[in-house]
């Protein structure tokens, strides 16, 4: 076991047989400490020594597995649920008069906008060898949760976030949004990472291209004589396979301008 830095060798991969990017996220899930409940015991507590990895010891319990990670992530995923309804959105601070009700995509979108693949050095292949990965691949797709990167809280966190739910958007159609990148109140990250969410029905069994709503983002800076356009999930065009889509650009200086794009390719629905 080389730490946390490293993809389990068991973890399940991607990408789909359609090509669409998974997993969507990666969360600790090796050796992991939990409650561990002695049912013939009452009142039983942690003890003073820590179990061994995939032991177990007195209260306390250490196993890997999607039964460890799926927790870290649903935790997460209450976490920036109450975020937004408690209105810490706004300037980072609790202010429940400006509290939402985050919808399941908006939820999802925080999370992965957030998620950082340059902190996974390689897969653990067991024996000390390490396998390469790359940022949307089928090893670690988005990346790994970081609610650091995900969430604003004033004074603790090094980004300001920025948010839309459940816009609507007609077939053909192109909605704008402008973001300006703001060094105050403790932004410090160097990049700006915009994400697009979306669900739709299931697709039929067996299909080859399973999205059923093509929604495109893209990003541009203003004022930028080259026109760069800076598409998402490491690609140089347009993704038309995935309903998640994040952009992420590198190196910006604070009071640049950028414009979001999300064309509406074609909806079936």
């Amino acid at each position: 076991q080389l730490g946390p830095a490293y993809l389990a060798w068991f973890s399940s991969r991607g990408p789909t047989e359609d090509g669409r990017i998974k997993p969507d996220l990666l969360a600790p899930g090796s050796f992991l400490l939990s409650a561990g409940a002695r049912p013939s015991m009452i009142g039983e507590c942690d003890g003073s020594e820590i179990p061994s990895a995939g032991g177990k010891r007195d209260g306390l319990l250490s196993m890997e597995g999607t039964s460890m990670s799926t927790p870290v992530v649903s935790g997460s995923a209450a976490l920036v649920r109450q975020y937004f309804e408690e209105g810490w959105h706004i300037n980072g601070e609790k202010n429940e008069a400006e509290g939402i009700n985050p919808s399941a995509a908006l939820i999802k979108a925080t999370l992965i906008n957030g998620a950082q693949t340059s902190l996974i050095k390689g897969i653990d292949i067991e024996g000390g060898q390490v396998t390469k990965t790359e940022a949307y691949d089928g090893n670690i797709g988005f990346g790994i949760i970081q609610l650091a990167t995900s969430v604003y809280v004033k004074g603790n966190t090094n980004v300001q976030i920025k948010i839309w739910d459940r816009e609507v958007i007609d077939d053909g159609d192109a909605l704008t949004y402008q973001v300006t990148i703001d060094r105050s109140n403790g932004c410090v990250f160097e990049s700006l990472s915009a994400t697009l969410v979306w669900f739709e029905r299931g697709a039929s069994m067996g299909c080859t291209r399973c999205l059923i709503n093509d929604l495109d983002l893209t990003i541009t800076r203003d004022g930028d004589v080259n026109r760069t356009i800076y598409y998402p999930n490491g690609l140089d065009r347009p993704d038309n396979l995935n309903t998640v889509e994040r952009v992420v650009v590198n190196n910006v200086f604070d009071g640049e301008t950028f414009s979001l794009r999300v064309r509406a390719t074609n909806l079936d629905e």
